[in-house]
């Protein structure tokens, strides 16, 4: 039982009320309701009540009672009460015999004023339940006579219906990934360029001459890096000979050739590799490479240069015309700062990865990752929870080694969407807008971005290549739109 009974034991027990349904009470009091309404999780209530000079005798009390009501529910919340004068003296002498110190659940008590209206501010927030979302705010009155005198009870509407406040949908996309075809043999390569220096007209490899020692350890790392490591095996080994433009042009056509061979001779009895396994070819002089150095230079008359090598004349006679310019002063510039890089053999290195296990991939992804194939890393993602931090790195990994599959793209911009990263998300889809797979990933882009109308073309498109995640995207979106209707973005 509630305390503000015990408090109130001096006060008499009233008759059954009558309903009635208006807006202002037609009791003793007038209420006036400022906001009656459910805000998240509560329920709102903000009213004043007011009791009229001489609405209560001297020897009356009024309690009055707010209820969230329906028919099949209702829920009192506390009461006020109003005294007449003597009912109210009565009251604090019992308070003071028996030693009360608060108002016993009431809301409040006050003595009615006879000369002016007496009002009470009311404020209450209660937590909200389902139920109430139908439910009005009614006033109960209940009028007691001091002496066990029987007074009246009645009830008045106060507020016709809880105005429901509205509660954004929250937009949970669903986010397509693909899960990346198995690659039957993991080919994989491994390149890089020897400017090696050679006597003049010579092929033959000089260990110490020059800078070449630096030159054959880039070798030595690349190859003995991949022969060594357990979880490769060398196929073949590609080398391209390149020579300079000075000179004579069958000339150096066969000191390409030579140069390519002795790489060759040089890795077979370096490495212990046999000489099937070795590709050699040749391509003389490196008019191409050349073009591309002074297309990117700051020489001074880099047009002048660039127009004899465009010219349709024969290699021996743009390398006359090029010694001709200005006295010799390019040529010499040509010949020192641009010749020795074109002076190289390219090499290849073309290997097999064995498949791998998930475990064996964590260990590598980090510093091998090019031992790995999409569908590993995939395998690999989905070992840890979906959404942390490992789980995106992999695909932000997976997109670096594969920059341009879609595969790899379409789902590094799934982890850029479960980041709400549009511009990044866009970044990986732009060149894949014509793949149904990613159409979905498009749709979920463009509800992200307040795009509505794309965002239904996409998700439209998408239904009949994945139907449950773009239906889902349909639903979602048709909440976005309600968001927007009230006012929520």
């Amino acid at each position: 039982m509630k305390t503000y009974i015990n408090y109130l034991m001096i006060l008499c027990s009233c008759l059954a009320f009558t309903a009635k349904a208006a807006t202002t009470n037609k009791g003793c009091v007038t209420v006036d309701v400022t906001t009656f309404a459910q805000k998240g999780g509560d329920v709102l209530v903000n009213m004043s009540i007011k009791a009229a000079p001489h609405s209560i005798d001297s020897r009356q009390s009024l309690t009055v009672t707010p209820i969230i009501f329906t028919e099949n529910n209702q829920y009192e919340l506390p009461v006020v009460i109003f005294n007449g004068r003597n009912r109210q003296h009565s009251l604090e002498r019992a308070v003071a015999l028996n030693n009360v110190t608060d108002n016993g659940g009431a809301y409040k008590v006050v003595e009615v004023n006879k000369q002016t209206a007496t009002s009470v501010n009311y404020l209450i927030t209660i937590p909200y339940a389902v139920w109430m979302q139908e439910a009005s705010l009614v006033i109960d009155e209940d009028l007691c006579n001091c002496g066990g005198l029987r007074g009246n009870r009645s009830r008045t509407l106060a507020s016709e219906a809880l105005v429901i406040e509205f509660i954004p949908h929250l937009i949970e996309p669903s986010i397509t990934y693909i899960v990346p075809e198995v690659e039957l043999t993991k080919n994989r390569n491994a390149t890089g360029q020897a400017y090696l220096n050679y006597k003049d007209g010579k092929s033959k490899i000089v260990t110490d001459f020059k800078n070449n020692r630096a030159e054959l350890n880039k070798i030595d790392t690349l190859i003995l890096n991949t022969k060594n490591d357990p979880n490769v095996s060398i196929k073949n080994i590609q080398i391209k000979g390149y020579a300079s433009p000075e000179g004579n042009f069958a000339f150096n056509e066969r000191l390409s050739k030579d140069r390519a061979i002795e790489m060759k001779l040089y890795m077979q009895s370096k490495y212990g590799l046999s000489s099937n396994s070795i590709e050699t070819s040749w391509f003389g002089e490196d008019w191409s490479g050349l073009k591309k150095l002074i297309d990117a230079s700051d020489l001074s008359n880099k047009q002048a240069v660039l127009a004899i090598i465009n010219n349709n004349t024969r290699p021996d006679a743009k390398d006359r015309e090029l010694r001709a310019l200005d006295n010799g002063v390019t040529y010499k510039k040509l010949y020192n700062q641009f010749y020795p890089k074109l002076r190289r053999s390219d090499y290849q290195v073309d290997y097999v990865v064995k498949g791998l296990t998930i475990e064996e991939g964590i260990v590598l992804i980090n510093t091998h990752p090019a031992h790995l194939s999409l569908n590993e890393m995939f395998l690999i993602a989905n070992s840890y929870p979906k959404g942390s931090d490992e789980y995106n790195d992999v695909f932000d990994i997976a997109v670096e080694q594969f920059p341009n599959d879609p595969t790899a793209n379409i789902n590094a911009a799934a982890i850029a969407l479960g980041k709400k990263n549009t511009d990044k998300a866009h970044y990986h889809l732009k060149r894949f807008t014509k793949l149904p797979e990613a159409w979905n990933n498009l749709g979920v882009l463009y509800l992200l971005k307040g795009d509505t109308d794309n965002a239904n073309k996409y998700f439209e498109k998408a239904k009949n290549k994945e139907g449950e995640s773009a239906t889902k995207n349909l639903e979602q979106l048709q909440r976005y739109k309600e968001n927007l209707e009230n006012g929520v973005d």
